[in-house]
């Protein structure tokens, strides 16, 4: 065997092997695109489908007085305003700046936090705001992140925090989310990573306690800031979070990457070298690299730390949607209710073709196999012992199909 076959085969880190890096990592332009595509044929769907209820008004009585969210009347004329790419993510930018605060009042955890954000991204990435409302759709994710990371919450106290909301709304969008999702429900949070981070940093030679927990404290706002931003759609946690402390401390950050990359040594990055002038040791090979990706998440942070989240650009595109939102999932409308009745209809032929293919098979059984062993009378109809004594073929005695014998007879007297 030659020398390479004993080398080692390294092994892939474990965030490599996540359904996070595996299905939820797309690059800018590939979100733009999901996104675009997305919002195009849902506004087809619409139109067709708001073209429908019309009909389906025409042609029933259904009443949408009951409905917190009817389609309007003048949803149905030709010059609706659907809502673009942009509105929708304001509108979804906006229901995940309500999370936090959300959290806080239940007292839950940062995991849960990060965890329900992501889930609301994920979401949004194969549905619109157009056929599922945010105003639903966030309460379900907080609710459904709640128990995949163990921090359980009744639906009835849940519920309580979310007006004009019940209980079946929240427990029906909890299985499509969790369908959209693809029930990938364990999450990388860049939180996580820093974490990491401020237990690995303590290995790092010539630094103190107190200087590590500085650079992690404020490192913290600019980890909350990220979810706010598609970020972690992007890039890996660990990649978010050194970022962060490179953007608190550069120094400090590079000198941890030389450290990790490289064997310990007198001359450190960006330190001047005893008795060489102002000699200084060069990064590792694919530092530089990992320098650039710092400065694309930074240039992030600077850009959403300046956004500033309009409250009445907000209600101006929730009144829109009032207008353009999918009848076909809204229940009340005229078409919800046509579409249920197909479905209803639906599975009813689906349980007729399956009992007659039931009632196909225990025939075909019969044929070969014989009845049902339960369908033999009941003992009050069985022979009584004089007809077995009536002889060898009576007819008494044969009525089970079968040929009986005397004792006499079998001994031969």
């Amino acid at each position: 065997m030659s020398g390479s076959s004993d080398t080692p085969i390294p092994k892939r880190p474990l965030y490599e092997e996540s359904s996070q890096f595996k299905h939820w990592r797309f690059s800018r332009s590939k979100l733009d695109e999901l996104r675009s595509a997305l919002n195009e044929r849902s506004i087809q769907i619409v139109r067709e489908n708001l073209e429908e209820e019309e009909k389906a008004r025409a042609s029933t009585s259904t009443d949408t007085n009951e409905v917190d969210n009817p389609i309007k009347p003048a949803a149905l004329a030709v010059d609706t305003q659907y809502l673009s790419t942009e509105d929708e993510s304001l509108l979804v930018s906006f229901y995940i700046s309500s999370i936090p605060k959300t959290c806080a009042g239940f007292g839950l955890p940062e995991v849960v936090e990060a965890t329900a954000i992501s889930y609301l991204k994920r979401f949004y990435l194969w549905n619109t705001c157009m056929d599922y409302h945010p105003r639903k759709v966030m309460p379900a994710c907080l609710f459904l992140a709640c128990k995949t990371e163990n921090c359980l919450i009744p639906i009835d106290p849940f519920i309580s925090r979310f007006s004009k909301l019940k209980s079946e709304e929240i427990l029906e969008l909890e299985f499509v989310v969790a369908r959209s999702l693809k029930f990938e429900f364990t999450t990388w949070g860049a939180h996580k990573s820093l974490k990491g981070f401020a237990l690995d940093l303590q290995t790092l030679p010539n630094t103190t306690l107190s200087t590590i927990n500085n650079v992690i404290q404020s490192a913290q706002p600019l980890i909350q800031l990220s979810r706010q931003t598609d970020l972690e759609l992007t890039y890996a946690p660990s990649q978010i979070a050194l970022a962060a402390l490179h953007q608190i401390d550069p120094v400090l950050t590079e000198r941890y990457l030389s450290f990790k990359r490289e064997p310990p040594s007198s001359v450190e990055p960006g330190v001047e070298a005893d008795g060489k002038g102002k000699q200084k040791k060069p990064l590792p090979v694919g530092t530089e690299a990992l320098l650039q990706i710092f400065e694309e998440i930074k240039a992030v942070f600077s850009e959403q730390a300046k956004k500033v989240l309009s409250i009445e650009r907000s209600k101006e595109i929730d009144r829109r949607l009032r207008t353009c939102a999918n009848p076909e999932l809204i229940k009340g409308t005229a078409l919800y209710a046509k579409r249920k009745q197909e479905e209803e209809a639906q599975e009813a032929e689906k349980r007729q073709k399956k009992a007659e293919r039931a009632q196909a098979s225990k025939a075909s059984d019969e044929a070969i196999f014989g009845g049902d062993l339960r369908t033999i009378p009941p003992a009050d109809s069985a022979p009584s012992e004089s007809a077995f004594l009536d002889g060898p073929c009576s007819d008494t005695g044969n009525q089970w199909g079968m040929t009986v014998f005397r004792s006499d007879q079998l001994c031969g007297s």
